[in-house]
């Protein structure tokens, strides 16, 4: 079998770290699984794939161990790799977690990695109410600058004049300046037409990515009535800091079409979610900015569920698979 060196090198001051022949360090790693309300999931099928060297030509493989969890949700284990790893877990009646990954560091005064037992949580949150929904991936090319122009999420098209949509559901509303690319600047607004209606950010967490990247359930408060993107570059430019959503946050939940009784209270509204982040770029030395994005939408308008259930995508003219 062939076996690796770990050795130091010192230039410019700092450290460099190369392997070579001896043993790696080993990896040990405790994995946590829990579900969305705190509550260890036990008998989970958990796993850990180690990245492990084949040999000097830098050829890696993942060499995978995998157990039930016990009664308190943990399973541990340990190899000998290069310090990379990726790990989950699954179960009936949770969405799956899989594909996280976890970097250790090399401590080079212990010649081991670190930190030496890292405890790493993994969150599968529980399958509630999966329902069917509109979803869509598009790439829009807004038709007009300087107007407000509705697009209707059930019907995914404009609204007339420039489409055969009949509810605004999101108002966009766009204005570009262009000389050329190296000095160009655009603005893009989404505002909605109700009184209650808005969006809002989805947290990142520090557990790991799940199956669902929404919560089952659409908040009831904490939207915001509008939504800005600016970009841009040059001499001419100045920004006004208008990013209402931090670009640290990919994905939101929306809510359209509220109806309010007399007391202020929602009684009916359309819950939906983006995911993925909300992307512009391009159209500006047409004067037409393009907006690509992920869409649900619930439009049974007395459910908050976030859960799609991929089996049931209303917007038939879609053919890809998309996850709940």
């Amino acid at each position: 079998m062939k076996k690796y060196i770990l050795f130091t090198v010192c230039f410019f001051g700092g450290i460099g770290l190369a392997f070579c022949t001896n043993s790696l360090p080993m990896a040990n790693v405790k994995l946590r699984v829990i579900d969305d309300a705190g509550s260890p999931v036990q008998d989970a099928f958990a796993h850990v794939a180690f990245e492990v060297p084949v040999n000097a030509q830098n050829r890696d493989y993942l060499k995978r161990k995998e157990a039930k969890t016990d009664k308190n949700g943990y399973f541990q284990t340990s190899e000998i790799c290069t310090g990379i790893i990726y790990y989950g877990a699954s179960k009936e009646g949770y969405y799956e977690s899989t594909g996280n990954r976890f970097d250790y560091k090399f401590d080079v005064a212990k010649m081991r990695w670190n930190p030496s037992s890292p405890e790493l949580i993994v969150l599968m949150k529980r399958v509630i109410n999966p329902v069917p929904m509109y979803v869509r991936e598009i790439v829009l090319r807004i038709p007009d600058t300087d107007k407000d122009i509705g697009y209707d999420l059930e019907k995914g098209d404009w609204v007339m004049p420039y489409g055969q949509g009949l509810r605004a559901d999101f108002v966009f509303h766009a204005r570009c300046r262009w000389t050329s690319y190296q000095d160009y600047y655009s603005v893009v607004k989404i505002k909605f037409s109700n009184f209650r209606d808005g969006i809002q950010e989805i947290p990142k967490t520090n557990a790991s990515k799940g199956q669902l990247a929404s919560p089952q359930l659409a908040p009831e408060d904490g939207y915001t009535e509008v939504w800005i993107n600016e970009r841009g570059q040059g001499p001419q430019t100045k920004r006004t800091g208008l990013n209402v959503m931090n670009s640290n946050y990919k994905d939101y939940i929306f809510r359209v079409r509220s109806n309010i009784n007399d007391e202020g209270e929602i009684t009916a509204a359309n819950y939906g979610k983006i995911i993925g982040e909300i992307r512009v770029g391009g159209g500006e030395a047409e004067g037409k900015p393009i907006l690509k994005f992920l869409y649900y939408y619930n439009s049974d308008p007395q459910s908050r569920s976030l859960e799609f259930d991929p089996k049931q995508n209303l917007a038939k003219e879609q053919k890809c698979n998309f996850p709940p």
